[in-house]
């Protein structure tokens, strides 16, 4: 008894200083988070309603499942699909090694746990399950009382990195307590872990293509967009991001355009349509204001450009001529209302490129087709038609054709506005042909076009063959 106690007095004494980091974490976490600085969830848990013995009960059914089990179902994930991509090749021979070391290692090396009298293993295990269980409630506290909702995805997963020691202690507890045999016990163990070193590979992997995807992105729209006016607003429907959303993006969209920037009033903002506004119903002059930590943005809806990016095509500027709700057909109906609203004026298309520190967004990637559309575009906009022609020509010489059958668009205008109509002709029915849901905005296109320049190409019967369903 004696040796219990003196053992629990010296655990105390050495947990004493975690413990007070932890009261510290849980007080800055429920003060922040509940106020006004910090309104990005709009859950208030300690309100009458949610604060009863039924969502009490609730939150620890779902704060065990999501983290004492449904987290490690997960690791299955990556054998979900065979593909043979070489993430997986990778993944899968990661799984093998660690398993296989972590079963010698446990089997053959580690000292007494496999001889232990089967009263000890119980008791171990029932020690580690409740251990577990009270770290698991421990780390999920000062987040659930702050009304931060829980979930196994980005970005609600940043409260479980309180949660995964009690998690795991939990995890190998139940394992040590329910596998009475040693040998299926270290098995079972080595499988997950060998699963969970895996798929923390895979999982990085996927961070680090995002990088690059967010780099890519921030490239091609300096490419685009070399500068803008001040209080402007990039709206989109979404980006094909996974880790990160509008306002983080927000954070690097002022370093480039505002790099010199000092203040609390912010000139630029990124805003997804889907999130930000509660109507899909936008008007022109109506105030964007934001509140956001300690950084304020006031702008116009009539200030604002609207983006798209698709994850397999380019970077494009939608406005209500050239690049309309015809030229993204099946599109979501917020983006589809808030084209009209589209001011490209607010691009300064004369401006120099501004530089990209390196460090976070990598050096100037090659120039690809995304760089001549990119720039295709910026000449359009200044009515630069040969520039355009130019622009395309370029991209062929160097082996590069459109990424997506709709970024042949401002180059069929080009061509057709500089009476070169047999490459106008030639483009506009390889648009129909890979994509024929086009057939408005190429219509709306040759309409524009005819009636600036004269052709006696039939093109109106062109396109009525050629858009036949």
């Amino acid at each position: 008894v004696y040796k219990r106690q003196d053992l629990l007095q010296k655990t105390i004494a050495s947990w004493f200083p975690y413990f007070c980091v932890w009261i510290l974490n849980a007080a800055w976490t429920f003060a922040y988070h509940r106020s006004a600085a910090y309104n990005s969830y709009e859950i208030n848990i300690l309100s009458s309603p949610s604060f009863s013995p039924l969502a009490i009960g609730n939150e620890i059914l779902t704060t065990i499942s999501l983290s004492g089990f449904m987290s490690w179902l997960n690791t299955f994930g990556i054998m979900s699909t065979l593909d043979g991509s070489l993430t997986q090749v990778i993944s899968v021979a990661i799984l093998l090694v660690s398993a296989i070391a972590v079963f010698i290692f446990m089997r053959f090396f580690s000292n007494g746990t496999t001889d232990q009298h089967p009263m000890e293993k119980d008791s171990w295990g029932q020690w580690a399950m409740s251990i577990g269980l009270i770290a698991i409630f421990a780390g999920r506290l000062p987040s659930w009382a702050a009304g931060l909702p829980l979930k196994l995805e980005f970005d609600y997963d940043r409260f479980f990195i309180s949660i995964m020691f009690g998690a795991s202690l939990f995890i190998v507890g139940l394992a040590t307590f329910i596998l009475k045999d040693g040998k299926r016990k270290v098995f079972i163990l080595s499988l997950l872990i060998g699963l969970s070193t895996a798929y923390q590979f895979t999982v990085a992997n996927t961070f680090r293509r995002d990088t690059a995807n967010q780099q890519d992105f921030f490239w091609q729209l300096t490419w685009r967009i070399p500068a803008l006016e001040e209080n402007t607003a990039l709206l989109t429907y979404e980006l094909p991001l996974k880790y990160v959303s509008d306002l983080q993006l927000t954070a690097p969209l002022n370093w480039i355009y505002a790099p010199e920037f000092k203040g609390r009033n912010i000139p630029y903002v990124l805003y997804y349509l889907k999130t930000r506004f509660n109507t899909a119903s936008l008007k022109a002059d109506e105030p964007i204001e934001l509140k956001y930590r300690t950084v304020n943005f006031s702008g116009s809806t009539s200030d604002s450009v609207v983006i798209y990016k698709e994850a397999d095509g380019c970077l494009r500027v939608l406005d209500s001529v050239y690049a309309n709700a015809e030229t993204v057909p099946g599109a979501n109906y917020f983006l589809l209302n808030a084209i009209p609203l589209s001011n490209p004026s607010q691009i300064q298309a004369d401006a120099p490129q501004p530089a990209l520190d390196e460090t976070l967004f990598g050096p100037e990637p090659a120039h690809g087709w995304c760089y001549f559309y990119a720039k295709a575009e910026l000449a359009r906009q200044q009515a630069d038609w040969e520039g355009v022609v130019k622009l395309y020509n370029q991209a062929q010489k160097n082996g590069f054709n459109a990424s997506m059958p709709v970024e042949n668009l401002p180059f069929i205008e080009a061509f057709a506005l500089t009476n070169d109509m047999d490459m106008a002709i030639k483009l506009t029915e390889r648009t129909i042909k890979e994509q024929n849901t086009l057939c408005p905005a190429l219509h709306t296109l040759w309409d524009r076009v005819l009636q600036i320049q004269k052709s006696t190409v039939d093109i109106k019967t062109i396109l009525q063959e050629g858009c036949k369903p």
